[in-house]
């Protein structure tokens, strides 16, 4: 029944307006029905004191309480549900007329003996008897007021209803359209245009499914892209080793040995696409445990040093290394993986006789070890998704001579499973420098 966010909202908006306007209503009659009450007694209470008064008074005029004209008991009768007799000083009742057989009656109610004196001397007694409910008069006013109040709640809570009906589908009115959004992606319809509602929690929904479709959408891009290098990257080592095995085949070539090296030279690239792609995926798996342990790092910056100079060597490039921290917590193979791919990146942009420098510091409860080129730097667009998976900025620095160019993605996907990150951005100087960050030795 109450399966969407507005039925609730106007559920609970509804269910806290009634309960306000209820609880109001019946403290609201309770506080007038004894404040009307006390207000009723007081009155009888001081008309029947104003007539004792007047008796008092008409008995030193006349000198006896037998001559008392009977309105005064009648004043106290229009009193709706009083009554009164009279009784003299010695106790005998007082008879004022025909008015007094109809004064005092049976019935349930309070009774009070009023003392009647004159010049400070007993004259008489006045007893009356007050109702034990409120009188005719007074109980339809009462019932009127409460009819009165009853349309008045009962109005506030129809304008309770209306009102929490409009507020309702404004509230949800954002969320509908953000819920059409998500449809939308979910139809593959990456076109959602920025929206805003005037709430701000909405309104930055609205932002991410919208931040979140442009997302998908250059994602989607960047794997079609991949899908087309992955296809050219492929097809030319598998033509080439083709038409060579067919020239064998046909007999039009001699299988050489110069030739089947450069097929084998095909077959090997071919080898490293398929070792690229399984890297990927093996850094990306969030179940493959790690072997996590101290690495001294001054030894493993050795290490490095002695397996690449070869390389930086050929190309003449100068390997410089700089290592102020004693020990870090990583899986080795996996450490020796990400600044081996940082080291080969920096080899192949920067130019012969340039300086590649591999650094490891300590900064705080974190150690540092940073890369950095000097070959052309990196665009803005770069430096902020030059890790991203399949991504491909400028083709100087995203393809590989002989690969995929996945080797960053690589290393980022490597530093995040060892609680590590990875960032990238220009040197002042030129070139670019690359920079993993992992805990310390615990």
């Amino acid at each position: 029944m109450f399966n969407t966010v507005q039925k609730q909202t106007f559920f609970f908006a509804m269910l806290i307006a009634v309960s306000g306007i209820l609880l109001m209503g019946a403290v609201l009659l309770w506080a007038v029905e004894r404040n009307f009450g006390d207000y009723v007694s007081d009155r009888q209470e001081q008309l029947v004191e104003e007539a004792a008064a007047q008796i008092e008074s008409e008995y030193s005029e006349r000198g006896s309480l037998e001559n008392i004209p009977p309105m005064l008991f009648h004043s106290l009768m229009m009193e709706e549900g009083m009554s009164a007799r009279l009784y003299d000083e010695a106790g005998n009742p007082v008879q004022t007329g025909m008015m007094h057989q109809q004064m005092m009656t049976q019935g349930d109610g309070e009774e009070r003996a009023y003392r009647l004196e004159a010049d400070g001397a007993l004259i008489g007694v006045l007893e009356v008897r007050y109702p034990s409910g409120l009188g005719g008069a007074e109980q339809q006013f009462l019932e009127d007021m409460v009819l009165s109040m009853l349309i008045v709640l009962l109005v506030l809570i129809g304008a309770a209803a209306f009102f929490s009906h409009v507020a309702s589908r404004r509230m949800t009115r954002g969320l509908r359209s953000v819920g059409e959004d998500v449809l939308a992606l979910q139809h593959k319809e990456r076109q959602i245009p920025n929206r805003t509602y005037g709430v701000q929690e909405l309104d930055d929904l609205a932002a991410g499914v919208a931040a979140l479709a442009r997302s998908l959408e250059e994602e989607e891009e960047r794997r079609r892209r991949f899908t087309g290098d992955l296809a050219h990257e492929l097809r030319t080592p598998l033509g080439a080793l083709r038409s060579q095995l067919e020239a064998f085949q046909d007999g039009v070539l001699e299988p050489t040995e110069e030739r089947l090296e450069r097929s084998h030279d095909e077959l090997m690239r071919l080898v490293r696409l398929v070792g690229e792609m399984e890297q990927l995926y093996e850094s990306e798996r969030e179940d493959k445990p790690l072997q996590q342990k101290r690495v001294d790092l001054p030894a493993f910056i050795r290490s490095l040093e002695a397996d690449m100079e070869a390389m930086f060597q050929a190309k003449g490039i100068a390997l410089q290394t700089v290592c102020d921290a004693d020990a870090v917590q990583a899986d080795p193979d996996k450490l020796r993986q990400i600044v081996t791919n940082l080291l080969h990146n920096a080899w192949k942009f920067t130019p012969v006789s340039g300086t590649v420098v591999l650094e490891a510091t300590d900064e705080a409860d974190r150690v540092v070890i940073q890369v950095a080129d000097e070959g052309p730097g990196l665009s803005p667009e770069e430096e902020h998704r030059v890790f991203d998976r399949f991504y491909r900025g400028d083709a100087s620095r995203s393809r590989e001579k002989d690969g995929l160019g996945i080797g960053l993605s690589i290393a980022a996907a490597l530093a995040r499973a060892q609680g590590g990150t990875i960032t990238a951005e220009n040197k002042a100087a030129g070139g670019a420098v690359f920079r993993l960050s992992l805990p310390k030795e615990t």
